[in-house]
């Protein structure tokens, strides 16, 4: 009797621990875990199958809770290419931009600048979802401030390429020579193109 009380108590002890909530570094540490794996499964991919399985682990990342603005940002990005390529799941842009636009929320530098590249239609895909280069131009502006300097280019080439409603040709010049002066090797290849246009 008295064994068999022990063990109940043992049980109710293990269901307990199992009901508490993962600690956050233990999140942390599994979803490094599953990033890295999905990655090198995308990277040495042979099959459909191998990008299934890619996103699924990309989407338990995105399931923890406690994980870094850096992690979880890298996790729904690739989880926004994946929607955008069609790759492991069926493309739908709608969901890439709710990925991307939650990237940038939680205030991960990229994915300000991935949105420009979504709504410049940069992703190579014709898109239900018709480009805008004034909201794409916000999106750069906004990376700009977290400090990105191909979105200096990007916004550049948008102003000089007259392109945008208020487009000013001398400031997207200007973009172009700082980003290249910081080491954009884009914006020496777009300068030395457009100077023979212009």
């Amino acid at each position: 009797m008295e064994n068999d009380e022990s063990h109940k108590s043992l049980f109710a002890k293990c269901v307990g621990m199992l009901l508490e909530p993962v600690p956050a570094n233990l999140n942390a540490e599994m979803a490094e875990e599953l990033y890295s794996n999905a990655r090198e499964k995308t990277l040495g991919a042979n099959s459909e199958q191998d990008f299934i399985d890619s996103h699924k682990l990309i989407e338990r990342v995105l399931e923890l809770e406690g994980i870094s603005i850096e992690l979880r940002g890298l996790a729904l990005i690739f989880s926004a290419m994946n929607y955008i390529d069609g790759r492991g799941v069926k493309a739908d842009p709608q969901r890439a931009l709710k990925n991307l636009i939650e990237c940038d929320k939680i205030g991960h530098e990229e994915g300000a600048f991935n949105l420009g590249l979504f709504f410049e239609g940069r992703f190579g895909k014709i898109y239900p979802i018709s480009k805008d280069f004034n909201l794409a131009a916000f999106f750069y502006s906004r990376s700009i401030r977290m400090g990105s300097v191909y979105a200096i280019t990007n916004l550049g080439l948008l102003h000089v390429g007259g392109y945008l409603s208020v487009s000013n040709k001398d400031l997207g010049w200007y973009l172009l020579r700082y980003a290249e002066m910081k080491g954009d090797i884009v914006a020496t290849e777009a300068i030395c193109k457009l100077s023979k246009r212009f």
